[in-house]
């Protein structure tokens, strides 16, 4: 980097702090992630430029970019100094925060400029109106470039291979069939749907070790697994969810839930907390330890539970881990009275006394015991529907039109702690099949979940809206 270029990239604070001589100079900013600079780039900088005498470029730093796995391709200092190398450019900061609105704060620019993308866009998350009443509010002006637009995320995915070899043509050909928008579209009708979350859960200990000194914690938080984490999965999309599952501890338990949930915990008793014991470090060194589960719920309340519940929901979501949970007076309530029926079976569990299913998963340690059982046996109601989650996070779909199969958007991370994603990827495959979208869309929508949920296993899993509409929009722009 040559000393031209380094002295133009400077912090927030040193920029603003520069700007106060700036006297009638007019000071023009642009933000945003600019990951892999190119010719659109360029010209919107031209343009913006225009509409002032000093141009600011502020940079989303690599931690809140929002575009899924993989993204930034570039990294912040990389962004930076691509941009710094523009002769038309004055200076360059990185953001320290989500949003433009600290760096509107303390730049004070007299214009903020956007590109022509924004101008007829949609403002879903409210992002573009509240920077828009900011700069107004700090006496400036929002103003628009009008130049073609070329897409980072296309020239990306179609040149440097964010996404695994294997998952690129099962997306080149879901996006000639489909828009990400249509995919996003029509997830509204789960807006008002009643969901019943029913079965075995798991709260694990998340201990991450100091790297190189595995009898040292710096770090623990609660992750949860099973029908606790599909619950988790589904919120911020509208619907109405129930959760019906062991006794535990109240407090841990509620505490995983989303907003909104109704809990209801069976019987009596405590399931221990946590169920399971993990450790890792960056080197990827892992353990478990695992505990024995709590008691089960006696069978007469579940049976009274459900017979009150089900004709109050649209679907039923049930998670079988072969623990006693689902006796066969459960399973026979279920499969006649549910509107709608999606099993999880657990490597622990068979299929013996469920029927009436709408969609089966399972993990693929299962493909061969089932193969057989699905080809003769009355599980279904309309059809073989089924969904196996594949080593290394792919995921095939069987159905009436056949095979599907999308292999593993990303490769693992060998160094982060594991997720139950099979349970993230049954709960938006259940939805995704009760709102009948096809099955290429269902299979990219659970893989997304699961793909976000194995990527921040660092943390408890958070569904996190923007975050998965961004993921699916990026997966599908080819």
């Amino acid at each position: 980097m040559t000393l031209e270029v380094e002295a133009k990239i400077k912090s927030i604070e040193e920029i603003g702090a520069l700007l106060r001589q700036r006297g009638s100079k007019k000071v023009v900013l642009c933000h945003g992630e600019f990951d892999l600079l190119h010719f659109g780039h360029t010209r919107y900088f031209k343009a913006a430029r225009k509409f002032g005498d000093i141009l600011i470029v502020t940079l989303t730093p690599d931690r809140f970019i929002a575009k899924g796995p993989g993204r930034p391709v570039f990294n912040e200092s990389q962004r930076a100094e691509s941009i710094a190398n523009l002769q038309f450019v004055d200076y360059v900061g990185i953001n320290q925060w989500p949003t433009a609105m600290e760096t509107l704060d303390i730049i004070r620019p007299d214009i903020y400029v956007k590109g022509s993308e924004y101008l007829n866009k949609v403002d879903v998350t409210g992002r573009l109106d509240a920077e828009r009443n900011k700069i107004e509010a700090l006496g400036g002006r929002m103003e628009f470039t009008h130049e073609v637009i070329y897409s980072s995320s296309k020239l990306l995915n179609n040149h440097f291979s964010v996404f695994s070899s294997e998952a690129q043509p099962f997306l080149k050909q879901l996006a000639s069939q489909c828009k990400s928008d249509e995919v996003l579209a029509s997830l509204v009708g789960l807006q008002g749907k009643r969901i019943l979350l029913v079965g075995d859960y798991g709260l694990e200990e998340v201990n991450q070790l100091a790297p190189g000194q595995p009898s040292q914690v710096q770090g623990q938080h609660l992750q949860p697994q099973g029908a606790l984490l599909g619950a988790a999965a589904l919120t911020h999309q509208g619907a109405s969810l129930t959760l019906f599952t062991l006794p535990g501890s109240t407090q841990d338990i509620q505490s995983q839930l989303p907003v909104g949930t109704q809990f209801l915990q069976l019987s009596e008793g405590q399931l221990p907390c946590p169920s399971s014991r993990s450790y890792y470090d960056p080197a990827g060194y892992c353990r478990f330890n695992a505990s024995e589960p709590g008691q089960m719920p006696q069978e007469a309340d579940l049976l009274h539970r459900l017979n009150l519940a089900l004709p109050q929901v649209d679907l039923v979501l049930a998670w079988d881990q072969g623990k006693g949970y689902f006796t066969p007076a459960v399973k026979q309530l279920l499969g006649e009275q549910a509107p709608a029926l999606c099993l999880l079976l657990g490597e622990n569990a068979d299929l013996q006394g469920w029927h009436n299913l709408d969609l089966l998963a399972a993990p693929q340690k299962l493909q061969k015991t089932l193969s057989w059982e699905l080809a003769s046996a009355p599980f279904w109601r309309k059809g073989q529907r089924l969904l196996l989650a594949e080593t290394g996070g792919g995921l095939l779909w069987i159905g009436p039109q056949g095979k599907l199969e999308l292999p593993a958007l990303l490769p693992p991370d060998a160094t982060a702690p594991q997720v139950d994603s099979t349970s993230v990827a049954f709960a938006w495959a259940a939805v995704a099949t009760s709102l009948g979208l096809a099955e290429g869309q269902t299979l990219l929508l659970a893989a997304a979940t699961s793909t976000l949920a194995r990527r921040g296993a660092k943390a408890p899993y958070r569904f996190d809206k923007i975050d998965f509409d961004k993921f699916i929009i990026t997966l599908l722009n080819f």
